[in-house]
């Protein structure tokens, strides 16, 4: 299981660029004010590509490991309940300058804990419950 958080880190730190137009959807802002919201979602840089209307979730895919089915079950747990979601494997970063220490501190908090990760909107918070993504993608609309 540790491979498979190296590998995500690796992903998420390699980076790269991806074109938000070519998904229609409004580019991801990097919430400013609190480091986390009153749902315990951490403020970090945005994922490349993500549309601000949908939500992420991360874990290996096609994995019989407890983390992805985790992540699985909370994926269609979300889009049972209409909340547009995303299941994946991986998530890159385009930073334009060095993060600050205390967003590095964040982004390793959140990589390192339990998965499934969850990004919503510029925050992401790590093996969150259905009720809290919920929380937290209205609480952003």
């Amino acid at each position: 299981m540790n491979l498979i958080r190296l590998l995500l880190v690796v992903g998420i730190a390699g980076g790269g660029y991806t074109s938000l137009k070519q998904y229609g959807c409004k580019a991801v802002q990097v919430a400013s004010g609190a480091a986390s919201s009153a749902n315990g979602f951490a403020s970090l840089p945005p994922v490349d590509g993500q549309c601000s209307r949908k939500v992420y979730v991360l874990a290996a895919k096609n994995c019989p490991g407890e983390d992805a089915k985790r992540a699985d079950r909370l994926a269609a747990d979300l889009s049972r309940k209409g909340i547009p979601v995303e299941r994946t494997n991986s998530a890159r970063f385009s930073l334009s300058r060095p993060l600050e220490s205390d967003v590095r501190t964040r982004l390793s908090q959140v990589m390192e804990g339990p998965l499934p990760t969850v990004f919503i909107d510029g925050r992401a918070k790590s093996n969150p419950t259905v009720d809290e993504v919920i929380a937290e993608f209205r609480g952003n609309r």
